[in-house]
């Protein structure tokens, strides 16, 4: 069964590493969509699937196993003082629609 397809065409399936999955078409789309995201950055002793040094935004893919998790809400609070802006997404989600993962990515209104 197809779950998703990256911009260049990879199929991906449902699977247990939805998660895998799920960066890579969300990495796949980023870099079609924006130029302003790293992925797999390293802050101290924590890492984040991808990050924006110009919007200060760190994003998570989360399968849900490890919400609630002692060294994520650790990893958070450390990065949330450093005044970046954590944001955790589903995996699922990005499977089924990585272009509105990408516009809810936007930076806030003010």
């Amino acid at each position: 069964m197809v779950v998703a397809q990256d911009e260049i065409g990879r199929v991906y399936t449902d699977s247990a590493d939805n998660r895998v999955s799920a960066e890579a078409v969300l990495w796949g789309a980023l870099q079609a969509q924006r130029n302003d995201f790293r992925r797999d950055q390293q802050f101290g002793r924590y890492r984040v699937d991808f990050y924006s040094e110009a919007a200060h935004l760190a994003v998570q893919i989360d399968r849900g196993e490890r919400r609630g998790d002692e060294t994520v809400r650790s990893r958070d609070l450390r990065l949330e003082a450093l005044g970046i802006r954590v944001v955790h997404i589903p995996c699922t989600e990005v499977l089924k629609d990585v272009n509105s993962v990408i516009e809810s990515l936007s930076p806030p209104s003010r």
